[in-house]
């Protein structure tokens, strides 16, 4: 037993080390594309942002309150809970996991959200819950909602400005604590926020860049953790079949 589960196992940690190389990657073309740009020719200035240092000469820098309102919709009869993962995806509990939530039994406070939607989970954004919606539905006052003042700001470019910013801690260093390493933000901490200003057009870019550009990675991310997801079962298979005398010993 001991055999076949130290080549399980050494399998196992090169398939983990092999997803946080892949993760790595993944972050690296999203950090570069979203504060850099595609020009790899383009002449770069301090863009006076602490966390960000150069960006491209021509990108402008606002403060998100010029980018981003707050939005104020009305909760639904039937809309059905939206949450905000940590992993940047916000869509509908149903379509994730039910499973570690708890439900008011009173609705009070709750707030409508809509497809397309820019969010923030004030308590959970320093560590990556920021992402644009892609459910109808209703979701915590504990979340920010922001939609673009217009068509110049693209929702999906910001979320991922957005998540390289808190993943860079400033998010942490800059807000007020409610407990230890969770910084509360609210819509008046973030529209204060500078934040840099490709045109739409670079915008859309560079999402499309990233979109092909990490679609690879994605799909040998999955592949990879189904392998993990196999290799685990099969231990656990091995350590049963061990100690209810099924395994034949050689």
């Amino acid at each position: 037993l001991d055999k076949k589960l130290f080549a399980i196992d050494q399998l196992f940690e090169a398939k983990q080390n092999l997803l946080g190389t892949l993760s790595e990657k993944r972050r690296a073309l999203i950090t570069h594309a979203v504060t850099k740009g595609l020009d790899p020719k383009a002449t770069m200035r301090d863009s006076g942002i602490p966390w960000l240092e150069k960006i491209p000469s021509h990108w402008k820098i606002r403060r998100a309150r010029y980018l981003f309102t707050q939005s104020n919709l009305p909760v639904r009869e039937d809309d059905q809970m939206v949450t905000c993962f940590r992993d940047g995806e916000v869509t509908l509990r149903s379509n994730r996991r039910e499973e570690g939530f708890t439900n008011g039994v009173l609705e009070l406070g709750y707030q409508g959200i809509r497809e397309g939607q820019l969010i923030l989970h004030s308590m959970d954004a320093f560590a990556g819950a920021i992402g644009v919606s892609d459910s109808d539905g209703k979701c915590s006052p504990e979340y920010i909602i922001c939609d673009p003042l217009d068509d110049s700001t693209v929702p999906h470019y910001y979320a991922l400005l957005l998540r390289e910013m808190a993943l860079r801690s400033f998010i942490q260093a800059s807000c007020p604590a409610v407990r230890e390493r969770a910084p509360r933000i609210r819509f008046n901490d973030f529209k204060d926020f500078f934040l840099p200003v490709p045109s739409s057009e670079d915008q859309m870019k560079i999402l499309s860049h990233i979109r092909l550009s990490i679609g690879p990675i994605d799909e040998l991310i999955a592949s990879t953790k189904r392998t993990i997801g196999i290799m685990q079962e099969r231990r656990s298979a091995l350590i049963s079949a061990a100690v209810t005398g099924q395994m034949e010993v050689a």
